[in-house]
């Protein structure tokens, strides 16, 4: 069983909220060497396939989740967690999140992990960093899916009512919340708060970034044969059956819409 920060090897998958990044990661776990979300017991297509059902407005519901519960130690998103020393990080892994995780360590798999922030702290001592740039190609069709996925519109009288998919009451962690329901002014109103800050989340690389993903090649249909491969060889990943990645892709595209 691992005992220390070290022997945990994590796996950054960092994106814009709406670019791809679970599916990105979901993609990367038909490797070997990936720890595997799927704990349903059903065959990865099978899997990946129900995480993207035909109701694109739905996917907040069946995307992949890590299984890990890592939410309850450092929030991916919000500033939840980030202050923790070391220490306090390895002990809240230790106390709050599913064995699956330390099993999984010891079974020396790399540990997948969902991040739409910028700063990742130190305390992730051992890891590599995907990134996914949202390219001027590619903005237009980002900012549409964010909008279709993430919220829900309702024109008021006086007002514009916007339902925050993610702030769901069944979403929100215990002794945390977030407003589910919000009003503005206007659509201008919504907009210059919650999609221009938008912008800073389309490129969020850095020097310690090992890779990175343009959103415009993501949802191209030949992003398997033309780029997946090279992503796995940047990090260090064994060949997966590409024919059984190329069809969850392009699964995942026709779903969305694209």
């Amino acid at each position: 069983m691992s005992n220390q920060l070290t022997d945990l090897r994590w796996l950054f998958v960092r994106f814009g909220a709406g670019a791809g990044g679970k599916m990105l990661l979901a993609l990367l776990q038909a490797s070997p060497q990936m720890a595997k979300w799927n704990i349903t017991g059903q065959d990865y297509e099978t899997w990946f396939k129900k995480c993207y059902p035909g109701i694109f407005e739905e996917w907040l519901h069946f995307e992949p989740k890590d299984p890990y519960d890592l939410k309850h130690v450092v929030s991916g998103r919000y500033p939840r967690g980030e202050d923790l020393t070391h220490n306090e990080f390895f002990v809240g892994l230790k106390q709050k999140c599913n064995p699956k995780l330390w099993q999984d360590a010891a079974n020396d798999l790399i540990l997948g992990v969902i991040w739409t922030k910028k700063n990742i702290p130190s305390f992730f001592t051992n890891r590599k960093i995907v990134d996914i740039v949202v390219d001027e190609d590619s903005k237009d069709i980002f900012l549409r899916l964010h909008l279709k996925k993430r919220f829900v519109f309702q024109q008021k009288e006086n007002s514009l009512q916007v339902i925050f998919q993610e702030h769901r009451p069944y979403y929100q962690i215990p002794g945390f919340y977030n407003d589910h329901i919000q009003s503005f002014n206007n659509y201008d109103d919504f907009f210059s708060k919650h999609i221009q800050p938008l912008k800073k989340e389309m490129d969020m690389t850095c020097q310690e970034t090992k890779v990175i993903v343009r959103f415009s090649d993501l949802i191209s249909k030949n992003f398997v044969k033309s780029k997946f491969d090279l992503i796995l060889q940047e990090l260090d990943l064994a060949v997966p059956d590409m024919d059984l990645v190329e069809r969850c892709h392009h699964h995942w595209l026709l779903a969305s819409g694209l």
